[in-house]
């Protein structure tokens, strides 16, 4: 447990996670349980990809497949991947906000990749849709000032997760999974 008292400082209470801050003049006391910030890749304890980020996954998949870079409507990605046309829109729109695929207008138009399947990593695409891959908010210090940073002494565990899991990630293509039997694909390295 650690604990600190002074002009300015935390403390923490061993019955429970929760830190609080303390502020010079005593008036002004924030707490909040440590690690509690929201976060999409983590849901009841376990890191998760959410369903937007899985079915880009398999969106994108399905457009790499075509022959030819052909373009595909959403209805046919709908009814091959068994989704609904509204939540691909939802999708797609991502994807072609980060420039991951292009439109095509008029009677064979649709959606087709922006560039080929190889040059595409799981890890874009997942972030395309997800944001940062982080196991722990705490390590975005862009968006959450945890003031445990300096102090904590698992932070490196959440550091070394996120780079193992961005690594794992970044290691296979879009090519690797549309060229794969579905159900078949199988890492490279055997992780």
């Amino acid at each position: 447990m650690y604990s600190r008292r002074g002009s300015t400082g935390w403390r923490t209470s061993a019955a429970s996670s929760e830190f609080r801050l303390h502020f010079g003049n005593g008036e002004r006391e924030s707490s909040a349980p440590c690690g509690s910030f929201p976060s999409p890749f983590f849901a009841k304890g376990m890191m998760k990809i959410s369903t937007k980020g899985r079915y880009a996954l398999r969106l994108m998949v399905a457009l790499a497949s075509q022959p030819g870079a052909q373009p595909v409507s959403l209805r046919a990605v709908a009814e091959q991947q068994r989704l609904t046309i509204k939540y691909l829109e939802t999708i797609i729109a991502l994807l072609l906000r980060e420039h991951l695929v292009v439109s095509l207008r008029g009677k064979s138009g649709g959606y087709r990749l922006s560039r080929p399947a190889s040059r595409y990593t799981v890890y874009e695409i997942l972030q395309a849709t997800e944001g940062e891959l982080e196991p722990v908010n705490c390590l975005d210090s862009e968006k959450y000032n945890c003031p445990m940073e300096k102090l904590c002494p698992t932070q490196p565990v959440w550091r070394g997760l996120q780079r193992v899991v961005r690594e794992y990630l970044e290691s296979i293509t879009l090519e690797d999974l549309a060229k794969s039997p579905p159900g078949e694909f199988s890492y490279r390295d055997g992780i």
